[in-house]
Formats: structure tokens, sequence, C-alpha cells
């Protein structure tokens, strides 16, 4: 076994400053980076955690790993076709299939358990430092139940499992080395890569449907009326279920980016063929060059594959994201434009009755002067007095808001058409369509020992909502539900109809436009009139700013890494193609016949990766859209985003690697053909 070691030793070293400091800076920071990772499973998880939480948790971390994995395997790869022609060449020298083997895999195990040793070393200071991490949603403090600790067991799990990883990575690409080591010793032999990659791909594109079916097969709990069922359901209905949604995605996207990562290399080397057959000394170039080096490009790929699906699905969560309506009006609102507050006199206490009613006994409410002083406010579009609308029985009508005020002041919401400050009418517009009643019958309430009842007829032509100019009025935000838009009143009351001093009501709603910074000039001049105004809290637009800044951070580090990934293997490319390109040079290739085989060699399994990648993201991003019933369309928030990271990855490779066309003869080159 030592002189394996030792053998493994010599091979390790005769690979070059680039492959030995590629794995030993990769394996740090694996190290480095899976320690954290281990200890932030510790962290967070508690006793009282559920399985579902668990596995949601642990498939999350994967999908964030991937890009990890790759770069580990692409490192593990390098200068892989001077390696396994020296490894072929023991084969030769009477070395046994197995021994090959292992001698290979110990090459890659001493250097990724050097470099997991150093990364385990260094998160074991830095972890405790998470004990201070503290993050903000909608003005809460937010932090870890308790710092992130890398155990002993921890670091030694982790260098172990860098070292698997390194030593399956190396059996795995010679594994070929048993057959035949004479011809696989020789560099003109024609390499067919396996196809296994279509395992994975195929699984992924299998679970995406199942995904989409509601996953039949698994007990869920619907909404709203909490049935159980096991058959294919929306994913939109699925309120709880023995198999986490977000698990299932996350095994879809680690599914779908190994397959895609690999499968275009088999891509490549079935066009390779239909190169070779044709005439042009370009084309039978670069199909030769795939068939006896058809993982060389495909180490450039694989990175650009995982990032550009990562990326797609990031775009999709993030179209997901913004594409809520509750979201899109408070950004709005955040923006500068309309926002809404909650009025009450100043004092009044919820849920507490008695204290809405003065010692005299008169309604402590907002009254009608109360109402004027407030719209008459800059900034200020409307007021509009909380009324209840009550039925036949008495009983208050779900989903019947009422806005009482004058048409002028409507028109700032909503755009209508048919509106007069004389008489009440029922507002409709699509989806929202006239009641039965004639007349309807109003309670201003601010106790139960007063209480104000108001009889209008709402027998005239009802006023008419437009929702696309609504829509537009308001950015684009169309109300949920098929409502006339953001502000869904369904009954007109004009001001006058109430009379010179109508009933005090407990609160009212101001719409004013310019944002949080208008909403707070507005309170501060009500405060003086002795009216509180309550700010909108804006809490889901924080949310989704927080996540969005947390999903911009990992398509950072999955562009980070695959940047580094694409470096890595354009450069050892280029130094593993010096002899071939030399060669050629030598024999009077032209060189625009070299670039231009370089170009194909290149561009067709990049070509492969992208389309590969991107579709097999978009399919899963609407598959669930569409399962969800919110549409492809999310993604279109997420546009920019996944064009700018493909139009980058697409400028990076080409830069990167048509260089290696051309090169400088040197007498050491020479005297190597």
């Amino acid at each position: 076994m030592t002189s394996l070691v030792d053998l493994a030793w010599r091979l390790a070293r005769a690979g070059g400053r680039l492959r030995v400091g590629a794995q030993l800076g990769a394996n740090v920071l694996g190290g480095f980076v899976l320690a954290l990772a281990a200890a932030l499973q510790g962290a967070v998880l508690t006793d009282t955690t559920s399985g579902s939480a668990r596995l949601v948790l642990a498939a999350g971390t994967g999908v964030v790993l991937l890009p990890l994995v790759i770069l580990l395997v692409t490192v593990g790869r390098l200068s892989a076709a001077t390696r396994d022609r020296r490894l072929a060449s023991l084969r030769v020298l009477g070395l046994t299939p197995a021994r090959t083997r292992t001698v290979g895999a110990l090459e890659a195990g001493l250097l990724a358990a050097a470099g997991a040793v150093v990364g385990v070393l260094l998160a074991i200071p830095v972890a405790p430092l998470s004990a201070g991490w503290r993050y903000t949603v909608a003005g809460t403090y937010h932090g870890l139940p308790e710092p992130f600790r890398v155990t002993p067991s921890v670091a030694a799990g982790v260098v172990v499992v860098l070292v698997a990883t390194a030593g399956l990575a190396s059996v795995a690409g010679t594994w070929r080395l048993a057959s035949s080591p004479l011809a696989r010793r020789a560099a003109s032999t024609r390499r067919l890569p396996l196809p296994w990659a279509l395992a994975p791909l195929g699984a992924g594109l299998a679970l995406t449907a199942w995904l989409a079916a509601g996953m039949p097969g698994t007990v869920k709990t619907l909404e709203p009326d909490g049935a159980v069922v096991g058959g294919a359901v929306r994913l939109a209905q699925i309120q709880e279920s023995d198999v986490p949604v977000g698990f299932v995605i996350a095994v879809c996207v680690v599914l779908l980016g190994v397959g895609s990562a690999y499968v275009p290399s088999l891509v490549a080397s079935w066009c390779a063929g239909i190169l070779v057959g044709t005439r042009r000394t370009a084309a039978v170039l670069a199909g030769r060059g795939m068939q006896t080096e058809p993982t060389s490009v495909s180490r450039v790929v694989a990175s650009v594959s995982v990032v550009v699906l990562l990326t797609t699905c990031a775009a999709g969560y993030l179209g997901a994201l913004t594409y809520d309506e509750q979201y899109r009006l408070e950004e709005l609102a955040a923006d500068g434009g309309p926002i809404s507050l909650l009025l009450e006199v100043d004092g009044a206490v919820e849920d507490d009755e008695s204290a809405a009613v003065s010692e005299v006994g008169r309604p402590h409410g907002l009254t009608a002067g109360d109402v004027r002083a407030a719209t008459a406010l800059p900034r200020v579009l409307a007021v509009a007095p909380s009324y209840m609308r009550l039925d036949d029985d008495g009983l208050p009508v779900q989903g019947s808001e009422v806005f009482v005020g004058t048409c002028e002041q409507l028109a700032r919401l909503v755009v209508v058409t048919g509106c007069r400050d004389d008489r009440a009418a029922h507002i409709v517009g699509r989806g929202h369509e006239r009641a039965a009643d004639t007349s309807v019958t109003l309670m201003s309430h601010v106790s139960i020992e007063d209480q104000g009842a108001i009889t209008v007829d709402v027998s005239d032509d009802p006023i008419v909502a437009d929702a696309d100019a609504t829509g537009e009025l308001w950015e684009g935000v169309i109300g949920g539900g098929g409502s006339i838009g953001p502000v869904p009143f369904g009954l007109f009351v004009p001001t006058a109809l109430l009379g010179a001093d109508p009933p005090p009501v407990m609160m009212a709603t101001l719409f004013a436009h310019g944002g949080p910074e208008a909403a707070q000039e507005v309170a501060d001049e009500l405060a003086t009139l002795g009216v509180a105004a309550h700010l909108p809290d804006l809490e889901t637009y924080a949310s989704v700013q927080a996540q969005r800044s947390l999903l911009l951070t990992f398509v950072a580090w999955f562009v980070g890494l695959g940047c580094l990934g694409i470096a890595l293997a354009a450069v050892d490319r280029q130094q593993e193609r010096r002899r071939t390109v030399a060669r050629l040079v030598a024999v009077g290739v032209p060189p625009r016949t070299l670039l231009a085989a370089q170009a194909v060699q290149v561009l067709l399994p990049l070509g492969a990766g992208i389309v590969l990648a991107a579709g097999c993201g978009l399919i899963l991003v609407g598959a669930v859209a569409w399962s969800t019933g919110t549409g492809l369309g999310v993604i279109g928030a997420g546009v920019p985003l996944f064009l700018g990271v493909v139009a980058g990855v697409v400028t990076l490779v080409p830069l990167l690697t048509l260089p290696a066309a051309t090169t400088r003869l040197t007498p050491e080159l020479l005297r190597e053909e």
C-alpha cells in the first residue's frame, strides 16, 4: 500500500501547478462551506422541528451546494487526458486494473484531504461569529436560535465526504482504463462519454411531471375544506402534504442540474460523427477534437449549464415573489405612489367599546368635520369613512365596501362613468356585477349603545368602473378576484345624502399620494386635530425585499463558482491542447481554419448546454406555475436577471476558450511531437 501511496503522490506532483493548486483551493473552499452548512443544520434544527422542515432544509442546502459539487468534480478532472494516459501507461507496465484505479483515487484523495482539512480549520473560528448575525423583516429582528458550531464529528464528516467525492470522480473517469490500455494511452483514440447523464435528466423531468400533477400517491390536505386526498390535484389546493412540495422542487432542481451539466457532452459526441463525415476541414478537425477529447469542453460547459439552470429557477421564484398583488401595491406605496392609512380618534382602544364613549355619553368617533379636515390636507386623495352595510336581517354584508364621498374623490381611486353627487348607486365592472337591492341600509357605530342607521336609495343606473383604466391609474396593479381595481368599492354614497351632521364613524381609510413620507406628514398633521393615523407596515414588501436580497446573494454564489469553474477548465484546456494545436500548425493548417474548428468545438456543446439548462428550468418553473394557478408570466420580473447571467457566461466562455486555437511553436513542443 505504501508503494501505491508513493506512486499516487508522484502522479499528483506530475499533474502540474494548475491541477494541484486548483484541487487544493477548491477543496479548501469546499471544506469551509460544507462545515458551515453542516453547522447550520445543527443551529437551526431543534427537537421540535418537524420532519417536513428537515427535508426542505436539507434539499435547499443541496441546491445551494450543487455548483460547489460541480466545481469539485471539474477540478478533479483537470488535465484528465494527460492523467488518463499516464494511468494507462501504468496498466501497460503491468499494474492491475484495481490497483490502477486505486492509484488514481489516492492521488485525488490526497489533494482533497489536504484542502478539506485546511477549509475545516478555517471554518472553526468563523462559525461562532454567527451569534451576532441579525436581520430585520418589517422592523422585526431575527437571528439564529444558537450560533454555529463545527464539532469534531462534523469536521471529520466533511473531510470524508470531500475525499470520497474526489475518489469517486477519479474512479468514474478512469473506469475504462482497464480495457485496451494501449489504445487509451494513445492521444488519437476515440473516446465516447458514458450515457449515464441521461438517467438524472429523465428522472428530473419525470419528477417534475409528477409534481405538476399534484404528487399523486401522497397524502394531502386540501384548502379550504380540509379534505384528505391522495390523487392528482393542483399545488394551489394543497395545504399540507406528507411529502413537502419544497423538498420535491429542490430534488427536481438537483436532478435536472446534474443532467444538464453532463448531457451536452453526449450531444457533442453524437454531432461529432456528423461533422467528421463532412468535407470541410474545420468541421472535420472539430469533430475529431470532440471524439478524442469529449470531456475537454464539457468541463467548461458543465458549470455554464448549472448556472443557467439555477438562474432560470431563481428568475421564476423572483417573479413569483413580485407577482403577488399585495406586494405590488405595497411596492407602489414604498416608491412614492398611493398609500392608505387607517384613521381613528386619538386614544381609542380596540375591543374596548366603552372607551369610544365620552363621559357625557357622546360618541368619540370621527365626525364629518374630522373627515373634511383630513380631506383638505395636501397629498390626500380621498377619505372614505367606514360604514357597514346591513342585509334585511340587520347583519353585515361581506364584500360590500362602501365609498362615502364625492365623485371627484372616487375618480382619484377608480376610473368610473355615470357618477353623480346627488344619488347613490352600485359600482359595477369586470367581475363585479350590480346587486338586486334597490335600497341599502348603512350603519355607523362607535359603540353598542350608539348606532346610527341610514337608508339610501340605489335604484338608479349603476356607476360603471373601467378595470383597465383603473389598472393604469394604479400602474398596472389589478385587484384580485376579478374586482374592479385595487380599491374594490361596490357602492357609492354621496356625502350630501348623509345630511349636514351625519353620525360619527369608528374608523376611516385615508388615501394619500407620496408614499411613506407623505403618509408620515399627514399623520403628523392629523395628530394636532386629535385623530390617530396608523401607517401601514408594508410587511409583504419588506419580506419580499429580504427574500430578493437573499436570492440575489445565492445567484452571485452560483455565478461566482460557475465562473471559477469555467476559468479553471478553460485554462487547463488551453494547456492540454498546446501539443495538438502545435502539430496542426506545423503541418500547415491555416490559423483561420484552426479558429473555426475551435469555435465549432466550443460553441456546439455550449449552445446545447444553455438550451438544455434553460429549457429544463423553464419546464420546472412552468410546471409549478401552472399547478399553482399563476401562469408562466411570473418569470417576467426575473427576465433581466436571467438574460444578464446568460449573456455574461456566453461572453466569458468564448473569450477564455477560443485563444486555445492559437499557440506559439517552440522547440520543446516540436520535440514532444
